[in-house]
């Protein structure tokens, strides 16, 4: 028994120590430890106008990624989106359309900042996936 326990293990070395190993200074390229990005001036509100049966809510922030300073010429962008809640339903759909499948907030050639809504429960109970794609040239 103690030799099919010890099988998979073998294998998995074999395969570890034939992985490529960086250079020492081809590894000193990447930037870690990853950084955070830092949002800002964060606004999530839902208003009702009279006579309206949803609400329109908004949102925006400003981002920004530290990970790509001296990379690209844009590090920051501003991300914004507006949609209707009946102010009840917490899913996805024709009663909460908020932008689950991601907003361009800002794209100029390979560079591009993009969030998208994972949740929407109310204006101050919310979830929000942010992407930054870019091409790093060095």
């Amino acid at each position: 028994m103690r030799f099919l326990t010890f099988s998979p293990l073998l294998s998995l070395h074999s395969l570890a120590s034939a992985l490529p190993v960086l250079e020492t200074q081809e590894a000193a390229k990447f930037r870690y430890p990853w950084k955070d990005f830092t949002l800002s001036n964060l606004e999530s509100v839902c208003r009702k106008q009279d006579g309206d049966q949803r609400y329109t809510c908004t949102l925006k922030f400003d981002v920004y990624d530290f990970n790509t300073e001296d990379v690209v010429e844009v590090s920051g962008a501003h991300c914004g989106a507006a949609w209707q809640w009946d102010g009840v339903t917490p899913n996805q759909g024709p009663d909460n359309n908020y932008p689950s499948n991601g907003v361009l907030c800002w794209s100029a050639g390979s560079d591009a900042f993009q969030f998208r809504v994972a949740k929407f429960r109310s204006a101050s109970n919310f979830e929000l996936y942010i992407n930054h794609f870019y091409r790093d040239t060095r």
